[in-house]
């Protein structure tokens, strides 16, 4: 069985755990509540922000909502039967269900003690829609809490790997109007990790990020890493091998200093890595995913944009090597703790030099 995000379950979930009949019987009944309960909130909310001036429109709008009441109750009393139900065969569903039934039962028994709209008043009748408006909120929360991860798992299964779904775009609209609500949502969901069965997420961002499911494939991408940063090292080697048939060259046949350089380079990029995640985990004061969480999940998650700060930083490397003769260790520690400026500042150097060239080789050709 799947258990729901508000519950601790007692093994980690996976896609290969599959859920019973009964748990999607209640998970689709949860969902018919919820969604019954969210449109006609939505029908109430649009009512108390443009509410009818004249009388005659305010009578209609009344008697219109005295006839929706009814309607809804029968999606909310059919789902609530139909748990009640599945809780009398089933003693492990009951188990984690029952305070689930006794909120949605005594909240909605709540609302119904609360509606009794007279057309002939409507001052009394909207206080009524409001505050019935507001209660709502509690059975939308109550079928999310449950609903929202195993709906969460299906999504992940449709994303790549280190794409990210986005809780407020993708069910921001199904959420309750409470903000509190909302953010105890997002964080029952962030405390639960294990119940996200291929995915991480991250609190901070409200996103949660597709992950591999198995430990071996999330290994990967350290040799992927490791290959980038190897490849890396071989172009250092071959520009300083340049230099002995180029005498031209700018950068000085090879020497032992230019590959300590790249080294020391990649030692400065990732202290400043390490120093941010500090800074990050310090400051976090809520469930949030940080490298220092755990760094082998993390370089998975972000693998292609490690990637690319890899290449980003060969890039800065050999165009250091290029225009800063006599670079020792420490400079290049410097650099790679300020990769990205220090790469972009002899990017636009270097693309000067080469207009200024090219410049050259047309005066020279006209």
């Amino acid at each position: 069985m799947e258990t729901p995000a508000n519950n601790s379950p007692s093994e980690p979930q996976n896609e290969n755990s599959g859920r019973t009949d009964n748990d999607r019987r209640i998970f689709a009944d949860l969902r018919e509540i919820s969604a019954a309960a969210h449109k006609w909130q939505t029908e109430l909310t649009a009512i108390l922000d443009a509410p009818p001036s004249t009388s005659e429109g305010q009578q209609s709008t009344i008697s219109e909502q005295t006839k929706r009441k009814p309607q809804v109750d029968v999606f909310v009393r059919t789902g609530i039967a139909s748990i009640r139900d599945i809780f009398e065969h089933d003693l492990r569903e009951h188990e984690w269900g029952a305070a689930v039934l006794v909120d949605l039962d005594l909240g909605w028994q709540d609302i119904d003690n609360q509606w009794t709209l007279d057309p002939h008043k409507p001052e009394r009748a909207l206080d009524t829609i409001r505050l019935v408006r507001d209660k709502l909120d509690g059975i939308v929360y109550t079928c999310l809490a449950i609903t929202l991860a195993p709906d969460i798992n299906d999504r992940l299964l449709n994303l790549d790997v280190g794409q990210p779904l986005d809780l407020e775009f993708v069910y921001g609209q199904d959420f309750p109007r409470d903000s509190a609500m909302r953010k105890r949502l997002i964080l029952e969901v962030a405390q639960e990790r294990k119940v996200i069965a291929s995915g991480c997420f991250d609190a901070e961002t409200g996103v949660i990020y597709r992950i591999a499911p198995t430990l071996k494939e999330r290994r990967r991408c350290l040799w992927h890493v490791s290959g980038l940063i190897l490849l890396g090292v071989l172009l250092a080697a071959g520009a300083c091998f340049v230099g002995l048939l180029l005498p031209a060259w700018p950068i000085k046949a090879y020497r032992y200093s230019t590959l300590a350089n790249y080294v020391s380079l990649f030692f400065g990029a990732g202290a400043h890595l390490l120093i941010q995640a500090l800074k990050q985990n310090r400051a976090q004061t809520k469930p949030s995913f940080t490298a220092m969480d755990d760094w082998l999940l993390w370089l998975h998650v972000h693998e292609k944009p490690v990637l690319y700060g890899i290449l980003w930083a060969d890039l800065g490397f050999l165009l250091l090597t290029f225009m800063v003769h006599g670079m020792d260790w420490r400079g290049a520690f410097a650099a790679g703790y300020s990769i990205d400026s220090i790469t972009d500042l002899f990017l636009t150097k270097f693309e000067a030099v080469i207009g200024n060239a090219a410049t050259q080789l047309k005066k020279a050709a006209a």
